[in-house]
């Protein structure tokens, strides 16, 4: 079914990444919340007054869209993409290549105007030096580049899934483990920038995955893993060769954090803040951890995601409805 919302959803969406870039992250939270919320809301929108009434939307996103409703545009899009395209074009050629290197996983913009003030101008020069100024991690970053920034296929991460469940039943048993590709894969997209997986078990832990993953060639490199064993990033090899970013989550606390941590790593961000704020206002703390009743400072025990929906007074949204 078409969302009756999408063409204005694309333009708050424009509006959300231009606060975003500009460093206004009040408002470009707000825009977040509220394309979540319209993403959901079944009816066109055509006034102030209808759209005030969705929850996140407030008086200055809801004029927007009573703009939208009445001209089939937003005026403010128009002249930040023109603003974008004047500072593209404005942009010195130092501001270009700090640019560039930030595209480097794990290069920041102190990191990137180092670079540039240390001679370096292009990708190509950063490989011929052997990344010699250049982290570990950088380095890999470098390595793969290219690959890091192209979309992943959604058949191949189901491949790549598949791939994963095999070792892992072959070794342990199908009931040994629970295994879920999270992100924007699970919200049914066509294509994601990486692989988020939520694992548990009480047969392996987090060292011994990677381990194994390592030892059949699908993970290539690691970037980092938390001393707790409960967080690992890394690059993995797809069945085509190519190289991609893969996080893993290891859910160490089934009973307490796997529902919470399952709806966290999923996403979209806009969705996890809308929920957090409601549980909130229910007197509750919301993360990957769990849900938390803040008067009792006790875990609340959370049976299945619509079980956690229901707890925070949502009502429950399937993955691909989630932004």
């Amino acid at each position: 079914m078409v969302n009756p919302n999408k063409k204005l959803l694309q333009e708050l969406r424009i509006l959300a990444d231009f606060y975003k870039t500009s460093g206004d992250t009040w408002r470009a939270k707000s825009y977040a919340k509220a394309i979540v919320n319209i993403t959901n809301y079944p009816y066109k929108l055509k006034t102030k007054e209808q759209a005030i009434q969705i929850n996140g939307v407030g008086k200055r996103i809801a004029e927007k869209i009573e703009e939208f409703a009445k001209t089939g545009k937003i005026k403010k899009v128009g002249s930040v993409e023109k603003e974008a395209k004047a500072n593209l074009k404005k942009m010195s050629k130092e501001d270009k290549v700090i640019n560039l290197f930030e595209g480097i996983w794990g290069v920041g913009k102190v990191k990137a105007k180092k670079l540039y003030s240390q001679g370096f101008t292009t990708i190509a020069q950063l490989r011929k030096s052997g990344g010699k100024y250049l982290t570990k991690q950088q380095r890999i970053g470098l390595k793969y580049y290219e690959n890091f920034k192209e979309k992943i296929p959604r058949k191949a991460i189901t491949a790549f899934g598949n791939s994963v469940r095999k070792i892992l039943t072959k070794l342990y048993s199908k009931n040994a483990y629970q295994f879920v590709i999270a992100g924007s894969y699970r919200r049914k997209k066509k294509t994601s920038g990486d692989i988020d997986c939520l694992v548990s078990s009480d047969s392996f832990n987090l060292k011994t995955l990677i381990q194994t993953l390592e030892a059949k060639g699908i993970i290539t490199e690691v970037l980092s893993m938390s001393s707790k064993g409960e967080k690992f990033m890394g690059v993995a090899k797809l069945s085509d060769k190519r190289h991609v970013r893969l996080d893993i989550e290891f859910v160490k606390n089934v009973e307490k954090s796997w529902w919470p941590a399952l709806v966290y790593f999923t996403g979209s961000k806009g969705f996890n803040i809308t929920m957090r704020d409601e549980a909130k206002k229910k007197g509750f703390k919301l993360d990957q951890h769990g849900l938390v009743n803040k008067k009792t400072g006790r875990a609340v025990r959370i049976s299945s995601e619509e079980d956690l929906f229901k707890k925070v007074g949502m009502k429950y949204l399937p993955p691909e409805k989630r932004g």
